[in-house]
């Protein structure tokens, strides 16, 4: 099944199931939370130095009061050319708050203590509202958000 983009964004739940000889061999019903509209907030979170040993782990926390889904990648600046590459994300988990996501990035001690920039993305999955993206790197006074305009 195809859908055009206008199409996508009138529905809310697309199912799809394969079938032999009149017998369902698999089905799977795919939701799409569009949310309200509302921004998310991103920041962006690394371990502390002292459980640095060999790799660097970054999560990406997006978090809104309602359900919501989102697009996260990574990317590392000064990599030629410059590209997006998928963290491990996880699904939505309802909080005090609302609702989180997060997706995690593991790159090497080196390029961390070589000061590269890392980033992380969010598309909302309405695709109405712009990019949100963090920076984050090992230069920064505090590593923990900052925001890119």
């Amino acid at each position: 099944m195809t859908l055009t983009l206008t199409e996508w964004y009138k529905v809310n739940n697309v199912g799809c199931s394969a079938t032999k000889a009149d017998m369902t061999l698999a089905s799977q019903d795919l939701t799409f939370r569009k949310g309200d509209g509302s921004e998310p907030k991103v920041t962006v979170h690394i371990l502390p130095d002292e459980d640095i040993i060999d790799e660097v782990t970054l999560v990406c926390l997006v978090s809104n009061p309602e359900q919501q889904d989102y697009y996260i990648a990574w990317s590392e600046h000064g990599t030629n050319p410059s590209s997006y590459t998928d963290g491990i994300n996880f699904p939505p988990m309802n909080t005090q708050q609302g609702y989180s996501v997060a997706s995690i990035y593991t790159t090497t001690k080196d390029k961390w203590n070589n000061f590269t920039m890392f980033s992380c993305h969010v598309w909302p999955g309405r695709g109405e509202k712009p990019i949100q993206s963090r920076d984050v790197s090992k230069a920064m006074s505090n590593p923990i958000e900052c925001e890119k305009e």
